[in-house]
């Protein structure tokens, strides 16, 4: 009886040998099977059998990704929540499926250029008023066998099956909740105004449209003086002074320059001064 390792290496060298034969008759290669995990349920205004089939729907938007990619797939994680985020407010997303795509290191089915080595892929899929799905990086994009990428908006991609699966909000967004959202986003498009409002409020509530968090309201006046933009003026400084003084006072000033650190180096793509 051989070793188990030398059973091992034989298998090995047949299933080489295979591949050889296939490749000189002209076989198609074997398709990998994509598997994807159980979805996972945070929400109850879906049913699995409806997040399953708005899944179905973005896999044929995103074909590539499911079929000629899926060897180079490490995991596929779907998580279905209710719409809180900003996108979801914003697009009148009352429900949202998040799906998550690990990449292995080495991936030979991807073109050089796109430089999908290692990335986890991230899309996001809603209904209601804009049905469709945003990717967040343009390797998402490129996976999906897409090209326009438009960096400040991270690209939407129009897919109106899902309109007829995924619900809007339970009852209409006020205008307050619309323009929070919208501020929260141009923060991150390093836009002045909706940089000074998520830190007013972060600082006041805003009429429970925000959380009060001091560490959080301190690092955004930070990272508006730290910025130096054109529209900056004194009463940034001294709203960063008061807002700081209140977090020092509270024992949050380190961890707010922190995340001030963490949030300029996201939106800039440069360490803060």
């Amino acid at each position: 009886m051989m070793p188990s390792t030398a059973v091992d290496l034989l298998k090995s060298l047949c299933r080489v040998v295979v591949m050889l034969v296939a490749v000189a008759v002209g076989l198609p290669p074997a398709r990998a099977e994509l598997r994807i995990g159980e979805i996972r349920m945070q929400t109850t205004h879906i049913t699995p059998e409806v997040a399953q089939q708005a899944l179905e729907e973005f896999k044929k938007a995103c074909a590539p990704l499911f079929n000629e990619h899926a060897p180079d797939v490490v995991s596929v994680r779907v998580t279905a929540s209710d719409g809180l985020m900003p996108r979801a407010v914003q697009w009148g997303w009352g429900v949202e499926i998040e799906v998550q795509v690990k990449l292995k290191d080495v991936v030979p089915t991807f073109d050089p250029d796109i430089w999908a080595s290692g990335h986890t892929l991230w899309y996001f899929l809603g209904g209601g008023a804009k049905p469709g799905f945003q990717a967040q990086k343009r390797v998402s994009l490129r996976a999906c066998g897409l090209t326009s990428y438009d960096e400040a908006r991270q690209e939407f991609v129009g897919l109106p099956a899902l309109g007829a699966l995924l619900p809007g909000p339970e009852r209409p967004v006020s205008a307050d909740v619309m323009k929070h959202a919208t501020d929260t986003e141009n923060a991150w498009k390093a836009e002045y105004w909706g940089q000074r409002n998520v830190a007013y409020c972060y600082m006041t509530g805003c009429g429970g449209l925000s959380p009060v968090d001091l560490k959080m309201g301190c690092a955004w006046r930070l990272v508006i003086v730290k910025s130096g933009g054109s529209l900056m003026a004194e009463v940034d400084r001294k709203n960063f002074e008061l807002d700081c003084g209140r977090a020092n006072s509270a024992g949050q000033l380190p961890a707010a320059i922190t995340e001030a650190k963490k949030i300029f180096r996201k939106i800039y793509s440069k360490e803060m001064p």
